[in-house]
C-alpha cells in the first residue's frame, strides 16, 4: 500500500475511534439548553466574536421556534461541542439563513424547496486543542450533511454582501 493510502487508511481508524467516544444528544430540558448556551458564550467570548456579559450565555429567538432542534456533542460524557439545526418549509419559513438572506432564500422556499440551517456550531474552547479531531466527526463538516441553501444563490448572497461564508 501507497504511503498516502496508509496515511488515509490511519484517518479513517483514528475518525472510528473518535466516534466510540461521541455521542450526539439532542437538548430536551431546560437545564441541557442552559449548558449550551453557557458553552456558546465561552466559545464566542474565546474567539473575540462578543463582548463579555453578565448572564455568561448565548441564545436568540431561533432557539426557541418549533422547527429548531438544539444538539449537544459529548465526547467521553462531557459537553464539548454543540450545533443548532434549523429546519426551513413554505408552512415554517423561519430560520437564522432565511432571515439574513430573505431576497434568495424566500423564493426557494415559495418553490416548496426545505432548507436546512445549521448554526451555531461551537466547540468547548477549553477542550477543542485536546479533542481537534471532534470537528471532523461533527455532524456540521459530515459530508452527507445537506446545505443550508444551494452553493450558487449562497455564493452571489455572500459576494453581495462583501463577505464570504466559513
Amino acid at each position: 500500500m501507497n504511503s498516502v493510502a496508509s496515511l488515509a487508511l490511519a484517518a479513517i481508524e483514528r475518525g472510528y475511534e473518535l466516534l466510540n467516544h461521541v455521542d450526539y444528544r439532542l437538548a430536551e430540558t431546560p437545564a441541557e439548553r442552559e449548558q449550551i448556551y453557557r458553552l456558546r458564550y465561552r466559545a464566542y467570548l474565546q474567539e473575540g466574536a462578543i463582548a463579555p456579559r453578565a448572564d455568561d450565555r448565548v441564545t436568540d429567538r431561533f432557539d426557541d421556534l418549533p422547527n429548531t432542534w438544539i444538539f449537544g456533542i459529548y465526547y467521553d460524557g462531557a459537553l464539548a461541542s454543540s450545533i443548532r439545526i434549523s429546519v426551513a418549509t413554505p408552512e415554517m419559513p423561519i430560520s437564522p439563513a432565511v432571515d439574513a438572506f430573505s431576497d434568495v432564500l424566500q423564493p426557494e422556499l415559495a418553490k416548496g424547496k426545505i432548507i436546512v440551517d445549521p448554526t451555531r456550531f461551537v466547540a468547548d474552547p477549553a477542550r477543542a486543542r485536546n479533542i481537534s479531531a471532534l470537528i471532523l466527526a461533527s455532524p456540521a463538516c459530515a459530508p452527507t450533511t445537506p446545505r443550508s441553501i444551494a452553493a450558487s444563490s449562497s455564493r452571489r448572497c455572500w459576494r453581495r454582501r462583501g463577505c464570504r461564508p466559513a
